[in-house]
C-alpha cells in the first residue's frame, strides 16, 4: 500500500481569507451517481448554482465517487475545474491542481492474482483495472457491459492483454463487471481466499484500508483548527460510511429504504434538485 501525505489541500484561498471569524465554513461532500447526477447522468442547472453560490462564500464542495479521477471532472467541470476529489471510493484523493493528496492502491501481485481466477474460472465476467488519474485497461470493448460503462461515464479504456500487461502504475481499483449472480460467487470466492481487498457492489474492489468515509474523515481532519461544518450527500450502500463522518448527513429521495431507515435527514430525488434544495437553506 502507497500512502501519500495531504499538501496544499485548500481551494479559494483568497476567499476563505476574508471570511468573518464567526462565520463557519460548509465542506460538503456528495455521490454522484444517483446524487449529484440526475437520471440523464447529468448535473442540474439549479444544482449548479446551488453549489457555485457556495463556492462564492467560500465553502468547498467535493464529488466523492468510485469513479476514476477523469470521469467525476466530465461531470463537475461545469460547476467548477478547480474542485479537490474522492475517487476510486476512497482510495484516491485529488487536489484541485490535480496532484495527489492521498493515495491507497492495490498490491500489484493481488491484482495479478485476481485476474488470473478471474479468466482461468470465470469467462463470462469482464475487467476493468484502473490507475492514476485517467488510465482506463480492459481487453474487449465490444461487449454490453464495457459498452455500458462506457457510455456512462464518457471515457474510452486501453484495450491490452490483462495477463501479460506490466502494470508499472498504481493500481487503485478493480470493477468486474457481468451477471449478478456470477459477480456475488466470486466476491465470496476473493473475500475466503484474499486479504486486504473491499469489495462493494459485488464487483468494485479495491484495498480494504481505503472507503469513503476515511477520505472523508481525512480531510475534515486538515480542517479541525477551522471552524466548519460537514455535509454528505448519497443514495446507496456504498456511501454509509461517507453519511456516518459528517455532521450533517443527508440521503437522496430516491434511495433505497433500508438506506433511508439509518439517517433522519432525508432530501428531495436526484432529479427533483435534492442536493440543491439543502443548499439553499444553509444559514452563513
Amino acid at each position: 500500500m502507497k500512502v501519500v501525505t495531504f499538501k496544499n489541500f485548500y481551494l479559494y484561498n483568497s476567499i476563505l481569507v476574508e471570511r468573518q471569524s464567526n462565520s463557519k465554513m460548509n465542506i460538503i461532500f456528495s455521490d454522484l451517481d444517483g446524487t449529484l447526477l440526475n437520471s440523464q447522468h447529468k448535473v442540474s442547472i439549479p444544482t449548479i448554482a446551488a453549489i457555485q453560490n457556495r463556492l462564492t462564500k467560500g465553502d468547498i464542495f467535493i464529488p466523492v465517487s468510485a469513479r476514476m479521477p477523469l470521469a467525476i471532472t466530465k461531470v463537475t467541470d461545469p460547476i467548477s475545474s478547480e474542485l479537490p476529489l474522492i475517487s476510486y471510493n476512497g482510495a484516491l484523493i485529488i487536489n484541485k491542481d490535480k496532484t495527489v493528496a492521498y493515495s491507497c492502491s492495490l498490491d500489484n501481485a493481488t491484482v495479478k492474482r485476481i485476474i488470473k481466477i478471474v479468466k482461468s474460472n470465470y469467462p463470462q465476467l469482464v475487467i476493468n483495472v484502473y490507475c492514476n488519474y485517467d488510465l482506463w485497461l480492459t481487453e474487449n470493448i465490444h461487449n454490453y457491459w464495457t459498452e455500458k460503462e462506457m457510455k456512462a461515464v464518457n471515457c474510452i479504456p486501453k484495450i491490452v492483454d490483462l495477463s501479460n500487461f506490466s502494470f508499472n502504475s498504481p493500481i487503485y481499483k478493480l470493477l468486474i463487471q457481468g451477471p449478478k449472480e456470477v459477480k456475488l460467487e466470486l466476491k465470496k470466492r476473493l473475500e475466503s481466499s484474499i486479504n486486504n481487498i473491499n469489495i462493494v457492489n459485488y464487483g468494485e474492489i479495491t484495498n480494504s484500508s481505503s472507503n469513503k468515509g476515511y477520505a472523508v474523515k481525512q480531510i475534515i481532519e486538515k480542517y479541525k483548527a477551522t471552524s466548519i461544518q460537514s455535509w454528505t450527500f448519497g443514495d446507496s450502500e456504498n456511501d454509509i460510511t461517507m453519511l456516518n463522518s459528517v455532521e450533517n448527513p443527508y440521503v437522496m429521495g430516491n434511495a433505497s429504504p433500508s438506506i433511508k431507515k439509518l439517517f433522519h435527514n432525508h432530501t428531495l430525488t436526484n432529479d427533483n434538485n435534492g442536493i440543491a434544495f439543502v443548499l439553499n437553506q444553509i444559514n452563513d
